[in-house]
């Protein structure tokens, strides 16, 4: 039975955030319940259960306390012994224990002078879970809440709310304490506060109203966020919110918006109120109102059609992109404004070659629309206003909904309305035969833009489109030299046979297009080592007369790999060309021949000094690719960590580790790194000396510095945990740490002398004065170095 019982019982109560309180306490209300046992699997006796829980046998008591939170309410002659099991050593009997009390519920109500001791235990889960069996007691509780609220230490104070909050409604009485705790400096106590005030619910309004007022905005905003959980009513709270939606302050402006929305406010005030604040030049208030927007549903939005529709064509582009958003989550029932969302879709791809963030907001709700959208945007690609490009996307995202129009749309009479829905089909999953047969049959239209549109599509479905491949290479020999560019590459999208793409590349590398030729050798590329049949011609085009196709031949030859070594003294002229991506693709593809590292270094070397930075980040790491074969650049490399550029400072913090031929060469230059002005700087130091280990031990002292810095701490404690090693030169740093508030460097300065052992017996004294104040872990590690000083442990 024993281990039935283990697996049947699971903890229940998990910190939730506040806003999901309801639902954690409709979850946490559920009975436990456990499969029938019958024979000698029978359930002990209530009174058997208590012994057993009374017991010296650790399994016995935890058998008994998951026995008893089964019973739940069945248990209540058991509560004594339960509370005294509060102070179980055993984490899962004290769990089980305060789980059958909170069961309990009410009658319980002898053990709350125990619980209120755990509401400031420093343990997260053990605050949280005596605040829900306080709450589950009830009303009994209350006074010893309230005098917590009144009197206790802070530090039980976040615990106590959240077991008013369990409460709900009858625990009203605390209301008074709760707003005063809205006054709070910390956040996260307002927090809970508010999220109590929510819980008790409507007896809570007229208290909160004043509040609106305070003078304090942080107050403010607290009381109106409570309000809104609430759900106000009277007319005394709408119209102090109606004031506080006027407020100089954002936060303030967007939770009145909130709490308004969810009030009685008749509906035509609450659509002005939201309507209004989607223009607000705040972000959190348009997200406010955007928010209630979406509560109100597909009937609040009809109402305000013609706002949206203004919003969309206006010229505040927060304000189109809330509008835009807005119709996107309505979907269908917002087609109306399809010709106003496609006007602003046009307008934001005209203004700038990057994606923005309107045009991104725009596209997705185009593609929430569903297939109604899809004539529309069909038109503006006939009428020349979005190219076949721009549209494959919000197609695409419509869904299979959309590909029966779209199928028929490719046998239209306009070429640009054959090449969209070609692109859009080309990203709808799943694909079928059927659609791959369509667009294949494309392959043979009269006009190029259409051809290309579907090799394009072809290539993005991908491996599906594999036994098609025949056809794909049929289309290399197009007359069109961006249709034969395209049919290249597609090939190697859909997985064709190497023997395939071989065999098309050979020919195109001779192509008088250099389009032709640079898709060539990136299919060719693709096929890494298989590509070594092609070595020749691609040594060759390293010296192709344009820049960006001696670039694409060095990539290819650099994915082929160490077969492709005879391409070497080719690559190696290319370190002195003129062009600085042809330079970082020589390097980077000459890290592939550490064997050739003497005849490669004398050429790649001088590039650390390059005026490009980009170019001397790819000889960086490069140099790292290579490892231990280019340990000769140490010294070099060690130059850049004073470099102005930190991505490239980080790069370098990696690549002296990987060069070093011995470990130890590198800690000196990394610790500099440790001091660097930039995080990621010190972090990539910090990863670097964790990776090399104990030689790395000369870093402690300063990986300690950084553990008092927030964004360094991490990467400091990792990389001690790495190095797992200290010299005793380090004695002074360990012991000033053993003195800080910091409990972390308490901790590592400890671990750290225990390391030491024999050799920090200057800390001893200091380490058995700390030992007569501290407990539980703190203690034991404490233990540990002494005896590992004292020399009685192996440490």
């Amino acid at each position: 039975m024993r281990e039935r019982l283990r697996a049947a019982f699971k903890s229940t109560p998990c910190r939730p955030r506040f806003v999901t309180w309801g639902l954690v306490a409709a979850v946490c209300s559920v009975t436990l319940v456990v499969s029938p046992v019958s024979g000698d699997d029978s359930p002990q006796s209530l009174d058997a259960l208590i012994t057993a829980l009374r017991g010296e046998d650790l399994a016995e008591r935890r058998d008994a306390a998951y026995e008893l939170a089964r019973l739940g309410p069945e248990a209540a002659e058991a509560i004594p012994d339960l509370i005294a099991a509060l102070d179980d050593s055993d984490n899962q009997v004290w769990m089980q224990s305060l789980q059958t009390l909170a069961r309990i519920g009410p009658p319980a109500e002898e053990a709350i002078e125990r619980l209120i001791g755990d509401l400031g235990n420093r343990d997260d889960q053990r605050r949280y879970r005596t605040a829900y069996t306080l709450g589950q007691i009830g009303p009994a509780a209350l006074p010893a809440l309230i005098e917590v609220l009144r009197n206790g230490p802070s530090s039980s104070a976040s615990a106590t709310a959240q077991a008013i909050g369990w409460m709900g409604e009858r625990g009203a009485g605390a209301t008074p304490e709760l707003i005063q705790l809205l006054q709070h400096e910390r956040a996260s106590l307002r927090d809970d506060a508010l999220a109590a005030l929510g819980q008790i619910g409507g007896s809570a309004e007229e208290p909160l109203v004043p509040m609106i007022d305070h003078p304090e905005p942080e107050v403010r905003v607290a009381a109106i966020r409570a309000l809104s959980l609430i759900g106000v009513s009277s007319g005394d709270a709408i119209l102090a919110l109606q004031n506080a939606a006027g407020s100089d302050e954002p936060a303030i402006r967007a939770a009145a918006v909130a709490a308004l929305s969810r009030s009685t406010l008749g509906a035509d005030a609450t659509l002005e109120l939201i309507s209004d604040a989607l223009m607000d030049a705040a972000p959190e208030v348009r997200d406010a109102a955007v928010a209630a927007l979406i509560r109100l549903g597909p009937a609040g939005v009809s109402r305000i059609m013609p706002r949206l529709d203004e919003l969309l064509r206006g010229d505040d582009d927060q304000a189109r992109q809330s509008a835009a958003f807005v119709v996107g989550v309505m979907g269908q029932s917002a087609a109306e404004l399809i010709p106003a969302l496609l006007d602003l879709w046009v307008q934001s791809r005209s203004r700038s070659d990057d994606a923005t963030q309107l045009e991104v907001t725009v596209t997705n709700s185009l593609g929430r629309m569903g297939s109604a959208v899809v004539p529309s945007i069909l038109e503006m690609a006939r009428e020349g206003k979005l190219t076949p490009d721009a549209v494959a996307n919000p197609l695409a995202s419509i869904g299979p909904s959309a590909v029966p129009i779209l199928v028929e749309a490719l046998t239209a009479d306009a070429a640009a309305v054959r090449a969209a829905a070609a692109r859009g089909l080309g990203g709808i999953r799943p694909v079928s035969d059927a659609t791959i047969q369509s667009l294949c049959e494309r392959l043979q239209d009269s006009q190029p833009e259409v051809r290309l549109a579907a090799i394009q599509a072809i290539a993005q479905i991908g491996s599906a489109a594999n036994s098609r491949q025949d056809e794909l290479a049929s289309v290399t020999d197009d007359v069109d030299p961006r249709v034969r560019a395209e049919a290249l590459l597609s090939l190697a999208s859909v997985g064709a046979d190497p023997e395939t793409i071989l065999a098309r590349a050979r020919v195109a590398l001779g192509d008088p297009e250099p389009s032709v030729r640079g898709r060539a050798m990136q299919a060719v590329g693709a096929l890494q080592a298989d590509a070594k049949q092609l070595l020749e011609p691609l040594v060759a085009a390293l010296g192709d007369s344009e820049p960006m196709l001696r670039r694409d031949a060095a990539e290819a030859i650099g994915k082929i790999g160490e077969e492709a070594e005879p391409a070497v003294p080719a690559l190696i002229a290319l370190l002195k060309d003129d062009d600085a991506q042809v330079r970082m693709a020589a390097v980077s593809a000459l890290s592939q021949f550490p064997a050739a590292a003497a005849s490669i270094l004398p050429g790649i070397q001088p590039l650390l000094a390059d005026a490009n930075p980009a170019v001397v980040l790819a000889v960086v790491e490069s140099l790292g690719n290579m490892g231990s074969s280019a340990a000769e650049t140490l010294d070099a490399l060690s130059e850049l960590i004073e470099h102005p550029d930190a991505s490239l400072r980080g790069t370098t913090m990696k690549a002296i580790r990987q060069v070093a031929s011995k470990p130890e060469a590198a800690v000196e230059y990394l610790v500099r790194g440790l001091d660097d002005d930039e995080w990621s700087v010190r972090q990539a130091a910090a990863e670097s000396l964790g990776q090399i280990g104990p030689p790395a031990s000369p870093a402690v002292p300063s990986l300690f510095r950084m553990l008092t810095v927030e964004a360094d701490s991490d990467a400091a404690r990792q990389a001690l945990r790495d190095i797992d090693a200290v010299d005793p030169s380090a004695l002074p740093v360990l012991m000033e740490a053993l003195v800080s508030e910091d409990r972390r460097l308490r901790f590592y300065a400890t671990f750290y002398l225990s390391k030491l052992g024999p050799e920090a017996k200057e800390a001893l004294p200091l380490l058995k004065e700390m030992l007569e104040s501290q407990e539980g872990r703190t203690r034991d590690s404490l233990l540990r170095a002494i005896e590992a000083i004292e020399g009685e442990t192996d440490d």
